[in-house]
C-alpha cells in the first residue's frame, strides 16, 4: 500500500490520526488533544455526579451513572490505543499497556454494575 501524497493531482493524500503535536490545535508537543481533553473533563463531572448520588437519591441514577461511565471509559479505550497505534518509542509501552489495562478494567466493572442493578430493586 503506498501513501499518496497531496502533490498528485486528482488523489487525496491518505487520511491517519497523528499525535496532538501534529494537529493545528496542538499549540506545544505536550498538549493534550480535544478528545482526550473531553473525556478527561467528562471523567471529572461524572466524579461529581457519583458524589451527589451518594448523598442525593435520583430513580435511575445509578443506571445513567453506569451507562454514562462506559461511554467515557470506552472514549478512553479508544483513544489509548490510537496512542499505542501512532507511538514508536518503545519505553512508553509499559505505560500504554497499564492505561489500556486500566481502561478495559474500568469498562468491565461498569458492565457488571449496570447487569447487576436488576437484583437491586
Amino acid at each position: 500500500m503506498r501513501n499518496l501524497s497531496a502533490s498528485e493531482p486528482g488523489q487525496r493524500p491518505a487520511t491517519r490520526l497523528v499525535p496532538c503535536s501534529r494537529r493545528p490545535w496542538g499549540t506545544s508537543p505536550g498538549a493534550i488533544c480535544p478528545p482526550p481533553r473531553a473525556c478527561f473533563w467528562a471523567l471529572l463531572a461524572l466524579i461529581a455526579v457519583g458524589i451527589v448520588l451518594i448523598f442525593v437519591h435520583i430513580p435511575g441514577g445509578e443506571l445513567i451513572y453506569s451507562v454514562l461511565g462506559l461511554v467515557i471509559f470506552a472514549g478512553f479505550t479508544m483513544f489509548d490505543f490510537q496512542r499505542l497505534r501512532s507511538s514508536a518509542d518503545i519505553s512508553s509501552a509499559p505505560f500504554l499497556a497499564a492505561s489500556i489495562f486500566l481502561d478495559i478494567l474500568n469498562v468491565f466493572l461498569f458492565f457488571i454494575q449496570i447487569f447487576s442493578g436488576a437484583d437491586k430493586e
